[in-house]
């Protein structure tokens, strides 16, 4: 009895306290260690779960059909991935790198594709996104190709999506500008540990 009484407690403080993690464990397609994740407490999967930054290209098993729901996937690097089947509601994938992955049948529901921080786009070239779910998903300034298909019906233009090469100075143009803006914060992170100390004394 006094088990259940602890139990209860536990649920109630992982629904009422954001700060309360879990730790989830990420494998590659042979069962090996990628990484460990941070997701709320009171989930299940990886939902709520925070991949930002993640560099897992082309992996097939780890993440298909999996509940990513609201996940955090920030300038995830995935490309070639199987995403297909995974619920994605609400997830955050702003200026993912989604080249050639599948995301067949995924539910992205409110997800975000939009852009960065820094005014980077979100990849989708070369994507499969045949029978998505894409009501009420952010892809403005999303980029997709003439090999991203769609699911049926679908306009990206109307979405805001942008076609690469329709407009390639414009393109470029944006490429340049988010990739000098990453380039720029991970120069500033290590800009402290250079000091006049470290230059010849005249």
């Amino acid at each position: 009895m006094a088990w259940s009484v602890i139990s209860a407690s536990r649920r109630e403080i992982a629904q009422y306290r954001p700060d309360v993690k879990r730790r989830i464990e990420l494998l590659d397609d042979y069962g090996n260690h990628i990484t460990t994740l941070d997701a709320p407490a009171n989930t299940a999967g990886f939902e709520g779960a925070d991949f930002s930054g993640l560099c897992a290209p082309g992996l097939k098993t780890g993440l298909r059909s999996q509940n990513l729901r609201r996940a955090q996937l920030y300038w995830a690097m995935l490309q070639e991935a199987d995403l297909s089947g995974c619920n994605l509601e609400g997830a955050d994938l702003r200026g993912a790198n989604l080249r050639d992955a599948c995301l067949v049948g995924a539910n992205m529901r409110g997800a975000d594709l939009g852009r960065d921080k820094l005014g980077g786009s979100t990849s989708l070239q070369g994507a499969n996104l045949a029978d998505a779910v894409l009501n009420g998903a952010k892809l403005s300034g999303a980029v997709y190709d003439s090999r991203t298909i769609f699911p049926r019906g679908f306009s990206p233009q109307s979405a805001g999506m942008i076609e690469e090469g329709a407009n390639q100075g414009e393109f470029n143009e944006r490429l340049v500008r988010g990739r000098i803006g990453r380039l720029s914060c991970v120069l500033r992170s290590h800009r402290r540990r250079i000091t006049s100390s470290a230059l010849p004394r005249l």
